[in-house]
């Protein structure tokens, strides 16, 4: 942006939006590189549209920080994305990719998860069209038996393309199943499978396997890089005790309706919840097309008025209810479902044990109608509309 913007002024013209905090996630990132090596490279995941925060005003952020070294998406579209964004660093794409896609893959500088001779000698032969050299990593599966590789594929993939002076294996890595459990024991086989196949490819140099919870709980798995997402964003997973961290992303809202109802009736479609007093109800524009799951119909809390305030009914696709009794709240005030409010915080980890999910799951459903905000000590950085 051009100008500067105050973030208070801005979000008055929203009936609902997102606040980036990237003075948090610079904190973040310097937190978590704390704890690694100078040989350790960060790897920033900003797969699913950055965790459902906004890649296109997280993506520049990221390029700009100097402790981020390699970006890390799941498919050769995300890939490309951040290529239109201005990002120059490399990007790694972790999932399947098409052999008609590697021409794509090629032009765009991207490295690929190489899991076929037919993949890696299409990227070597789109390389060579071009002058370039094709980028690749091996993904071995070490018992999660979702994608990668068995050992023996590894060593003769390695072996096919060891000595193709337009192809160059850059990484080998895997990904452990438990990593986020608290007994994350069966980790212990997967890096003993791991380390079989380092013995038998000992010329590829860059190993990762860490992920956000193995990254902060096994410092000894760190290798040369490790992948960061959920602490990246400011959220703990389960089990781990993490340096200090702030949540980068706030989901917020205006209240657009005060109504009052008598004991006795009933609010939204089955009238699922009634009255048991009279009652001041607030409505919030934020429904399940917005990632606001109906599982939190009668079930989820919202900060108004400095108050943890209930909802109330069915959540709608559109908007769902909260009473408002107890809250000095009223028509046009600002609503907290995830961030903080007067002295009260509603933490993402809080609000999904009540729906018995995970916080990547309520993050990357977050939906693209809601205005995104970026800001630095509130001033606004960037804005991404519907």
């Amino acid at each position: 942006m051009s100008e500067s913007f105050d973030l208070n002024e801005q979000v008055q013209k929203y009936s609902a939006w997102i606040e980036l905090d990237l003075d948090a996630l610079t904190e973040n990132i310097t937190s978590i590189k704390s704890l690694l090596s100078q040989e350790t490279a960060f790897i920033a995941v900003v797969k699913a549209n950055a965790y459902g925060h906004g890649i296109q005003l997280l993506g520049p952020a990221l390029e700009e920080n100097s402790g981020v070294e390699k970006f890390a998406v799941y498919t050769i579209t995300e890939g490309i994305e951040l290529r239109s964004l201005g990002l120059k660093k490399p990007i790694l794409i972790m999932g399947p990719v098409d052999v008609q896609l590697a021409n794509l893959a090629i032009e765009h500088n991207l490295t690929v998860t190489c899991d076929s001779k037919e993949l890696g000698k299409a990227l070597a032969q789109a390389a060579l069209a071009v002058g370039k050299t094709a980028s690749i990593h091996l993904k071995v599966d070490t018992g999660m038996h979702r994608f990668g590789n068995t050992i023996e594929e590894i060593v003769s993939l390695e072996k096919e393309f060891r000595d193709d002076k337009n192809i160059s294996i850059e990484g080998i890595y895997t990904h452990l199943a438990n990593g986020d459990l608290q007994d994350d024991s069966f980790s212990d086989v997967q890096i003993a499978k791991f380390e079989a196949v380092l013995e038998a490819v000992p010329n590829i140099a860059f190993r990762h396997v860490a992920n956000s919870a193995t990254t902060i709980k096994r410092p000894q798995l760190h290798y040369q890089g490790v992948r960061c997402g959920l602490v990246m964003y400011g959220e703990t997973p389960n089990n781990i005790s993490p340096p200090v961290l702030k949540p980068v992303l706030s989901l917020k809202a205006h209240i657009m309706r005060v109504s009052n109802v008598d004991t006795g009736e009933g609010v939204g479609y089955g009238l699922q919840w009634k009255a048991s007093r009279p009652s001041r109800l607030g409505l919030i524009p934020i429904g399940y097309a917005d990632g606001w799951f109906r599982f939190f119909s009668n079930n989820g809390i919202v900060l108004a008025g400095g108050v943890k305030c209930p909802i109330v009914g069915t959540v709608s696709m559109d908007s769902f209810v909260i009473d408002i009794t107890d809250s000095t709240a009223d028509f046009g005030d600002e609503v907290v479902l995830l961030g903080k409010q007067k002295d009260k915080k509603i933490g993402i980890s809080e609000t999904v044990s009540k729906i018995h999910t995970i916080p990547y799951e309520l993050l990357t459903g977050l939906g693209n109608r809601i205005p995104r905000i970026s800001h630095r000590k509130g001033i606004i950085v960037g804005i991404l509309e519907p």
